[in-house]
């Protein structure tokens, strides 16, 4: 396990930790940081209950660009502003809603990587992985085009890809290349942990 995410895994794996975060936009909010123990049976059920928690948790944890936790599990974005969650259920039953089904598809391993840089940055499961393989550029995954033709000519040998052993490393190098390139932030602060919170 990478020293560097200990303790945030820590976090994960705990009972009953609760933190004061306080939101870099100024105002604090309580978020409770919950294991996967502690959910209700309906929502253990669910396959993918476990690694959108550790998503969410993290979030609260160090989830700004300065390390420190976001409010509301990072459901900040404005088309969440009428929609905040006020508990970890709530966030995680939007998670289902909202991203999960842009992912559920890959596999484990491949799933929880892809999820996560979807919630964080926004950008698709589709363009992460024709980014991974360099079949688009750095600027192009940056960019508000889907490149949708070459998804399609690809999209066989890359869901492929997701199965194959070593490729989950190969996606993290490729989130490392996007979070390192933004300028005037640090990536160690908490890119870093983020992408290797899996391993």
């Amino acid at each position: 396990m990478n020293k560097k995410v200990s303790f945030c895994n820590k976090l994960f794996i705990n009972s009953f930790i609760t933190l004061i975060l306080i939101s870099p936009f100024g105002s604090c909010h309580f978020n409770s940081q919950v294991s996967f123990e502690e959910l209700s049976n309906s929502k253990k059920k669910h396959p993918d209950t476990e690694w959108i928690l550790k998503i969410l948790n993290y979030e609260s944890c160090c989830g700004s660009p300065i390390g420190t936790g976001v409010q509301y599990w990072g459901y900040t974005g404005d088309q969440f502003a009428n929609n905040r969650p006020k508990t970890i259920e709530e966030a995680i039953t939007m998670y289902y809603i909202y991203f999960l089904p842009f992912v559920k598809k890959y596999p484990n391993g491949a799933k929880e990587r892809l999820g996560d840089f979807y919630f964080n940055t926004g950008r698709t499961p589709e363009k992460l992985l024709l980014f991974t393989s360099d079949l688009i550029s750095l600027s192009q995954l940056k960019s508000k085009e889907s490149f949708k033709n070459i998804w399609e000519k690809n999209k066989i040998d890359l869901l492929k890809k997701c199965r194959e052993k070593g490729f989950q490393k190969k996606i993290d190098d490729a989130k490392v290349r996007y979070y390192t390139s933004i300028s005037g932030l640090s990536y160690e602060t908490t890119w870093e942990k983020r992408i290797f919170m899996w391993d």
